[in-house]
């Protein structure tokens, strides 16, 4: 049986400016409940995307964002931590 992954590490990141996005705990989950997935069908080769972040747009404080999921060869040429 293959090991459950631990959805709160899933890797978030801004989509404007590619800096890694650190989330609140429990945030993770939020989003995830939020964007309808199921969750038992997330691994690795998913990640967060945030468009904006603090450090590019630091006047605003919330940022829309969507879980995508990347082949492994677009997360080695993106430095992707799936490597």
């Amino acid at each position: 049986m293959p090991k459950r992954f631990a959805n709160d590490l899933l890797y978030a990141e801004c989509s404007r400016c590619g800096q890694p996005v650190l989330l609140e705990p429990d945030q993770t989950a939020d989003i995830i409940l939020w964007s309808g997935l199921n969750p038992l069908q997330l691994d690795l080769s998913c990640m967060i995307l945030s468009d904006g972040c603090p450090l590019c747009d630091p006047e605003e404080e919330y940022f829309p964002t969507h879980i995508v999921r990347l082949k492994l060869e677009a997360a080695h040429a993106t430095g992707h931590p799936l490597r």
